[in-house]
């Protein structure tokens, strides 16, 4: 019987403390006027009903080849590059294309000096102020790929002492950037007519 006993004291003892010990009157609203009692247990649970936001302190991660533009101007936009290096690498070779431009209109390919017209130059800057190339953002490049034919791309902008690098990778990159890489390589190349 006291074992009992000790038991159901127990018992009471546990179920007070889970309740917050207080009576039932005490779990009562003192505004009469409220006719909804509250819940007699009050979890902390969370539902996330939304994607996060910038407003919750995290960024977006782009997808690999999307471009994420810029939210400060560049100051430097109306300045044109002072000199470009591009590398091209063949992923199942590693044979490389080199090619530089400089701001007067020389280019070297390959070791092989060739010379552009300033509207060509010209043409290549407005490329890379459109692109926003000193502030664009994004991923680029995906796993090596084992077959021929896919390459990887390196070039860097230096212009008024600032100089930005951009590796990317077939497969990868957004329309724009493509575009300038073209640019780069179209660079000095005789126009093939067409038939």
């Amino acid at each position: 019987m006291r074992r009992t006993t000790s038991l159901l004291i127990l018992s009471a003892l546990f179920l007070a403390a889970c309740n917050g010990g207080g009576s039932p009157a005490d779990d009562q609203p003192t505004d009469s006027g409220n006719q909804n009692p509250p819940p007699a247990a009050t979890q902390n649970i969370v539902i996330v009903t939304r994607e996060p936001t910038l407003e919750d302190g995290q960024l977006p991660v782009p997808l690999p080849g999307t471009l994420v533009a810029s939210a400060t101007e560049d100051p430097d936009i109306g300045l044109v590059f002072d000199h470009i290096e591009f590398t091209q690498t063949r992923l199942s070779d590693d044979s490389t294309l080199t090619i530089e431009i400089f701001q007067d209109g020389r280019v070297v390919r390959d070791g092989e000096t060739l010379t552009i017209s300033e509207d060509e130059i010209f043409q290549i800057d407005i490329i890379i102020d459109e692109l926003n190339f000193f502030g664009m953002q994004g991923n680029f490049l995906g796993p090596s790929a084992d077959s021929g034919g896919q390459y990887r791309y390196r070039v860097r902008v230096e212009r008024a002492g600032v100089a930005r690098a951009v590796t990317a990778q077939d497969g990868f990159m957004p329309q724009e950037l493509k575009d300038f890489l073209v640019a780069i390589v179209q660079a000095g190349v005789p126009s093939q007519p067409t038939s």
